[in-house]
């Protein structure tokens, strides 16, 4: 079932990408062909160069749509996985479309400017995150009122500033797993730090700049906010169905994580349910009784005389399993007494004849003697 269910989801994501593909009338309203100049082009572009028109070079939209396959496919492993994708593009013309495409995929972005070391020296900018944290968490305290006007104004400038450069990026833990560009040229402080640590790139490249900087490059003009927009709502639209099921899939092993909760609670009462049960007799003149009564029941009973002026006596300090057993009169003559006792029963025994006999004879001879 499970192998069913995987190869049913890959084949649903293959249609998906073929049916939200760009057709070639898309990309020609959106000037996704129009190149840079044909003085300023990067020979290692020849590839996606179709002709050259005006002096400036077509690029090839079959190529485009080849890449941009590749593309979701790399983007929907990675969000499978439940990796994170960091969107950069500080042009004015990417900078909406970027910050829906990530907030649509639940991703990262970076529109404003691109701080040196935000990959290569994440430490810092971890610790910035933090700064912008606590100046949240010091506004929502009621001591905040208490401040004064010039204290508010400093910290509120301090949160503007960090919020331009880290809004996108506040809820990044550690470095993303994936970068996707737009104008590979113009942010390639970005590009250094992520081959520098080894994070796949995707990035939208134009006859300018060089394919061979980029793991997935989609050659496509990167001036036009009509073509940069196309990419990214198909983008949108092919890796989104991935991202619901690693949501579902993520849902289904926290189910499964409470389960065995509930049964060590379910273990932990059952001994409560067994000190509830009732006395039983099990057997004839025999009762099994709890730990905790059997002492007041072996108190409660009174002494017996057995045989001929033998009284049978409990031990007052013998342990529970022993307190819990009664006088058994198979043994004829015998009583059971403890060694604290003895001397007890002895002296409160009568005396005998003979013992009667003897006293008087010791006393009329003591008087003979005087």
């Amino acid at each position: 079932m499970g192998q069913t269910l995987t190869q049913i989801i890959l084949y649903t994501l293959k249609l998906l990408q073929h049916m939200s593909i760009p057709t070639f009338e898309k990309m020609l309203k959106s000037r996704l062909h129009v190149g840079h100049l044909a003085s300023k082009w990067n020979p290692n572009f020849k590839p996606f160069v179709l002709t050259k028109r005006n002096e400036r070079h077509v690029i090839n939209l079959e190529k485009t749509q080849e890449c941009l396959l590749d593309a979701a496919k790399v983007m929907q492993k990675i969000v499978q996985q439940g990796g994170k994708i960091l969107f950069v593009g500080t042009k004015r013309q990417a900078r909406t479309s970027i910050i829906e495409a990530a907030k649509a995929l639940e991703a990262l972005y970076i529109t404003e400017r691109w701080l040196g070391g935000t990959l290569t020296n994440f430490g810092t900018i971890y610790k910035s995150i933090k700064k912008l944290s606590k100046i949240d968490e010091l506004e929502d305290d009621p001591s905040y009122k208490n401040l004064t006007k010039k204290e508010q104004s400093t910290l509120k400038g301090k949160k503007a500033k960090l919020e331009i450069n880290l809004a996108g990026i506040r809820e990044i833990k550690r470095p993303p797993q994936a970068l996707f560009i737009v104008d590979i040229k113009k942010e390639i402080t970005a590009v250094r730090e992520a081959k520098s640590l080894g994070i796949p790139i995707i990035g939208i490249v134009d006859s300018n700049s060089d394919p061979e900087m980029v793991d997935y490059p989609i050659p496509a003009n990167d001036d036009s906010k009509a073509s940069i927009q196309l990419i990214l709502e198909y983008l949108t639209q092919a890796v989104r169905p991935s991202l619901d099921i690693w949501k579902q899939a993520k849902h289904g092993l926290e189910d499964e994580e409470t389960k065995p909760e509930i049964k060590t609670s379910a273990q932990k009462e059952t001994p409560k349910v067994v000190a509830q049960k009732t006395v039983t007799p099990s057997e004839e003149g025999k009762a099994t009784t709890t730990q905790k009564e059997t002492p007041k029941v072996a108190a409660q009973q009174p002494v017996t005389p057995s045989k001929e002026g033998k009284a049978t006596t409990t031990q007052k300090e013998t342990p529970k399993v022993v307190a819990q057993k009664t006088a058994a009169p198979s043994e004829e003559g015998k009583a059971t007494t403890t060694q604290k006792e003895m001397p007890k029963v002895a002296a409160q025994q009568p005396a005998t004849p003979n013992e009667k006999v003897k006293t008087t004879t010791e006393k009329d001879i003591s008087t003979k003697n005087k």
